[in-house]
This record gives structure tokens, C-alpha cells and sequence, in this order.
């Protein structure tokens, strides 16, 4: 009976919780290496949207089942924000070894950087004058599409992969995550909603997504580049090597709540 109790919740996760008339579980989740297992997952498990963790956030507060792809600092800065509906179940899948990083242009000096605000990037700068006390550095907020501009116009900036590989070669990488201690280290993260009225559900489905990631994860740069294309992410095979060198892959233990 176990069984077949066991079976049928497992099954109806899968069909996008037709049983009981739940909304259907989401993932969030953006183009980024650490992420890219995602993309090759069954569509009829889950929806994929572009990285929005107020959206995510939004979702949690109305009791639906949701995951968001995040790091550890945004975890961190916003965690309080989606905390009062239920339980949240937190998986380790990558590091960041130099996916984040500040860039100068060539032979330019840091004195001023652009970045995105309230992300991880600002957590790296800080980071960086921790290591460099003195440091006079003004920091101005920019967005992220603006950054390549500004490096084209003589600024430095602060940014994460894809564009760390793709503006490397235009400027000078100065300090990037890899530079971090592992108390400080920058980690990605899969951050699962388990609400209470649809508990055993979403462990359920919580469970699959774990074990998809343990099957797909990337072993080297061929796998990576399936991956990327099946997202129809465009990237060199030079860019593609770049950012797997920058990426620590991790296997998500069962003892962590899958």
C-alpha cells in the first residue's frame, strides 16, 4: 500500500500536479553555466522563466510550489523575504572558481566600477577591498547589459559569466571569485518551496529535480556544449571551455533534503 501511495504522489508530480488541482510546480532559473543541467529537464515538469527571485518570492506567498536558481549571497540577502509560508529545502550544485570577476580595461587603472547592484557582484567588490584595505574605489550601478559598453569606453566593471569570458580578452581581470576563501566562496544554488498543504508533492518533485541534476551535470566541455545548445545558448567553444574551467561542479547529497 506504501507503495502504490509512494507511486501515485511521484506521478502526479510529474504530470504537473494534475491530482488535487494543483498549479503546476515552477522553476526559475537563468543563462548561466552553473545552471546549465536545467535546461535538458523534461518541459512537462516544470516552466522555465527567466531569473526572478521576486517572482519567486511572489509564488512562495501564494503557497504554489516553486525553485529559483540563486547564489549563496542572494540567498542570503533575500531568504527573509520569502520566509513565513513554509519550508525551503537549499542544494549546493556549483562553485564559483572565477565565474565572477572585476575587470579593468587595458592599462587602465581601478578607481571607479560599474556593476549591478544588490548581486553578487557588489558582494565580490567588497569582498576584494577587504583584501586591499586602503582601496579608495567609487562604486556606481549599472545594468547588466550596459557592461560591455562601459568596458568599450574606458571603465571597469565588475560582472559573472557568460560576459567574464566574453570581455576578458578586451580588458584585464583584476580579482575574480576564485580568490575567495572557501568561508567566503560564491556557491549556486537550488533554493525548492515546499509548501505544507502540498508537502509530500513537492518532496516528490524536489526529489526528481535532485536527481536530475546528479545524472546531468556536466563531466567535461562535450556535455557542457549539448547542454548549451539544447538551451539554444550561442557561445564559441572557446567561450564554452572558458566558463567551464571558472565552474566547480558539485553532486547534490541525499542527506541535504532531496
Amino acid at each position: 500500500m506504501k507503495t502504490l501511495r509512494l507511486a501515485a504522489v511521484l506521478l502526479c508530480s510529474v504530470m504537473m500536479f494534475a491530482c488535487g488541482g494543483e498549479k503546476s510546480p515552477k522553476l526559475y532559473t537563468s543563462e548561466y553555466i552553473g545552471w546549465v543541467p536545467w535546461v535538458s529537464h523534461p518541459d512537462q515538469v516544470f516552466t522555465t522563466y527567466d531569473a526572478s527571485i521576486y517572482q519567486f518570492c511572489l509564488a512562495v506567498r501564494a503557497g504554489d510550489t516553486a525553485a529559483v536558481t540563486m547564489t549563496n549571497v542572494d540567498w542570503d540577502q533575500r531568504e527573509a523575504n520569502c520566509n513565513g509560508a513554509g519550508e525551503f529545502q537549499v542544494f549546493k550544485t556549483t562553485k564559483s572558481n572565477g565565474n565572477d570577476a572585476i575587470i579593468t580595461p587595458k592599462g587602465g587603472k581601478l578607481e571607479t566600477v560599474y556593476l549591478l547592484k544588490e548581486t553578487v557582484s557588489e558582494y565580490l567588490v567588497n569582498k576584494y577591498l577587504e583584501q586591499n584595505p586602503g582601496k579608495n574605489l567609487e562604486v556606481k550601478n549599472a545594468e547588466y547589459e550596459r557592461l560591455p559598453v562601459l568596458l568599450e569606453q574606458g571603465e571597469s566593471i565588475t560582472t559573472w559569466q557568460p560576459l567574464v569570458s566574453q570581455l576578458a580578452p578586451k580588458g584585464k581581470i583584476i580579482f575574480d571569485s576564485s580568490e575567495l576563501s572557501d568561508e567566503e566562496a560564491i556557491y549556486d544554488l537550488l533554493v525548492v518551496f515546499i509548501p505544507e498543504s502540498h508537502k509530500e508533492t513537492a518532496q516528490a518533485w524536489s526529489k526528481g529535480l535532485t536527481t536530475h541534476w546528479n545524472t546531468n551535470k556536466p563531466k567535461n566541455v562535450r556535455k557542457v556544449t549539448q547542454l548549451f545548445q539544447s538551451a539554444g545558448w550561442e557561445y564559441t567553444p572557446a567561450e564554452i571551455r572558458s566558463m567551464n574551467k571558472t565552474t566547480q561542479w558539485y553532486t547534490i547529497e541525499t542527506e541535504n533534503g532531496s
